[in-house]
């Protein structure tokens, strides 16, 4: 239902400012949000008259605290947004960093590698081999003022610069596409086929389509569940978010000719529930995108002050090149500009 309204609203709020040029009989400029994903080609077209702008307050769209001390939150949907990296455990120790400021908290940690101290564990760079010249990488542009601070944003491999680099300007994600997946609807109730997890056979991770079973990853998505059973469980009895249960994951779609992304930690039903919902949106194959797994897909909040202590990741990290990632800068603007709708200026960085 909030979802529902959310979409009303923006609807509304286009045809609003369309209808008030028209009545004025001349052509004005107009604001349109670009966070909505299914917006119209017309109005794509209307540069000379629209100015394309995406209103937030905050990247995150909707975050909730659940009794298990665990977060389950969700972005907007983007072409880019702004971040701020953080370094791996031993980067951190090496330089006595024991907090990180002005960062909504972890949205991913990335799979051995690292953005600050460029480090990519030989393993890592083999997956990033592995991606086809149609598959995502994750593009950092950092700012002029603070090399941790910059523009994220999802491309082709076969979009990546000669000058872009493993580890500083680039980020490895396993991805797998929602039509893959072992899915099936029977009786309107969604279904997905389990099997037990081959990196931690306690618990249980959605399966491929045995047709993708020789994919470049593993033919296994790694969101666990840890009361689920083998073979095939209603997608709604997987919505459990804990420890052991659920994940983070990049949700990313190609819509006319722009790559969108929306990134969320929730359950196994909540993440696979909204691929659906996108792909019934845009019309659109969604690619589901992980770095990190296991433990290290847990969500850590800043606190109030949007300071995020490291106290709590070096619970988790066991080897020195792990743990680093990266969490949103929290807006203060209010306003992320769109100079033709396409493409966003890197120089509004520099003011903070």
């Amino acid at each position: 239902m909030k979802d529902y309204l959310i979409c009303v609203k923006k609807i509304s709020f286009i045809l609003i400012l369309l209808l008030t040029a028209a009545c004025k009989g001349k052509v004005q400029q107009s604001y349109i949000d670009l966070s909505f994903p299914g917006l119209p080609d017309s109005l794509k077209t209307q540069h000379d008259n629209i100015k394309f702008l995406r209103w937030e307050e905050s990247p995150i769209l909707f975050s909730e605290e659940n009794e298990n001390e665990t977060r389950s939150w969700i972005s907007v949907c983007a072409t880019r947004q702004l971040i701020r990296v953080f370094p791996n455990k031993g980067h951190r120790a090496e330089f006595n960093l024991s907090s990180v400021s002005k960062i909504t908290g972890v949205n991913h940690f990335f799979l051995d590698m690292d953005l600050v101290s460029h480090y990519v564990h030989p393993y890592t760079l083999n997956f990033y081999n592995r991606l086809s010249a149609e598959d995502y990488v994750m593009r950092f542009t950092k700012s002029e003022n603070d090399s941790s601070l910059g523009i994220m944003e999802f491309i082709r491999k076969k979009a990546v610069k000669p000058e872009d680099r493993l580890g500083h300007e680039l980020a490895f994600f396993r991805q797998w596409k929602l039509s893959q997946l072992d899915l099936k609807k029977q009786n309107d109730i969604w279904q997905i086929r389990m099997e037990s997890c081959s990196f931690s056979p306690m618990f249980f991770c959605p399966s491929l389509n045995p047709e993708y079973s020789e994919h470049p990853f593993s033919s296994e998505i790694p969101i666990w569940h840890s009361n689920a059973a083998p073979g095939w469980v209603n997608l709604d009895d997987l919505n459990v978010l804990g420890k052991f249960d659920g994940g983070n994951v990049v949700l990313i779609w190609d819509y006319q000719r722009r790559i969108w992304f929306q990134e969320m930690h929730g359950s196994l039903s909540q993440i696979i529930n909204q691929a659906i919902r996108l792909r019934e949106i845009s019309g659109c194959e969604i690619t589901l995108a992980i770095s990190d797994a296991g433990p290290m897909s847990a969500s850590i909040k800043s606190d109030e002050r949007n300071i995020l202590e490291f106290s709590e990741i070096n619970k988790l990290e066991k080897e020195l090149f792990i743990g680093a990632g990266y969490g949103y800068f929290p807006s203060q603007l209010g306003v992320y500009r769109y100079d033709d709708g396409i493409n966003t200026p890197i120089d509004f960085v520099k003011s903070y």
